[in-house]
Formats: C-alpha cells, structure tokens, sequence
C-alpha cells in the first residue's frame, strides 16, 4: 500500500511551495536572460558583441566570469529544488558578487563596462539596477524568509 500523502508531507519529502517557485525562478531568470539577450541582438549581433567583448583581456575575463557565474547559479537552482543548503547560500553569494560587479562597473572608470548601467545620473543609474535586480532578490527573499523555508533547508542539513 502507498503512504498517504499526509505521511510523506509529514516526512518532509516535499519541499514546500516557496523553495519550488525559488529553484524554477532561478533556472528561469538564468535561461530567459540568455534567450532574451539572444533575442534582442539576434545571432550576428551577439556574435559581434561577443567578439568586440573578448578584444582585450579584462573584458574577456569578465565574460568568462559571467559564464561561470550563470552556470553556477543555474546549479545552485537545481541544489536548491533538491533541498541542499549550500543551493541558497551560493545563490546569495553569486547574487553578491554580480551586483557588487554593476554598481562598481556602473559608477567607475577602472572596469570594463561589458555589464553596467549608463544613465544621466546617479539616481537614474540605481533606478535601473534596482529593477534589473528585483527578480533576483525576490528569490532570495523566498529561499530565507519564509519560516517553512528556512526550516525546510535546516531538516535537511541536520
């Protein structure tokens, strides 16, 4: 006889309802900010930015970065859906690192500007990394704040 949902529910073989949507959200963002990026430049256009980004050695690196960083994230999505702590807190940490990237990038001179904001001024350029920014911390906020969340992470780090 199978167990009855109550009993797995109570197993905790569920992940509950804001660490799902968190793990589908972080895939999704990471997939669809590919497929939009492809979609607005079209495939000779991102062929172009990709090879006038790779000219110079920082930018290079800086490309190579974000591609490192996207398939992280999109791992820590799937650590996530899986119940793995570390999922979350990598996915806090990628999140730190890209936006400490593009507000550095977006108000200096000594970065590359591959990933920044331009805007006539400082409130305009933190008006668009606050909006490009929110899915992201809406992810975050699922996968700490909710009470079921955070003790869904602890049973299973226990």
């Amino acid at each position: 006889m199978l167990p009855s949902k109550k009993t797995l529910v109570a197993q905790g073989n569920y992940a509950p309802v804001a660490v799902t949507v968190a793990g589908i959200g972080i895939i999704a963002t990471c997939v669809l900010s590919l497929v939009m990026l492809l979609w607005d430049l079209g495939l000779s256009s991102f062929g172009g930015w990709i090879g006038s980004s790779a000219e110079s050695w920082d930018s290079t690196l800086v490309l190579l970065a974000a591609l490192v960083i996207l398939c992280f994230e999109v791992r820590c999505g799937v650590a996530v859906m899986a119940g793995k702590n570390w999922g979350r807190w990598g996915y806090l940490i990628a999140q730190g690192a890209i936006s400490g990237y593009m507000l550095l990038a977006s108000f200096s001179d000594f970065l590359p500007d591959i990933f920044h904001f331009s805007g006539e001024t400082n409130w305009d350029v933190l008006h668009q990394f606050a909006t490009q920014r929110l899915p992201d911390v809406l992810v975050v906020f699922l996968l700490f704040v909710p009470h079921r969340s955070r003790r869904y992470f602890q049973r299973r780090a226990a």
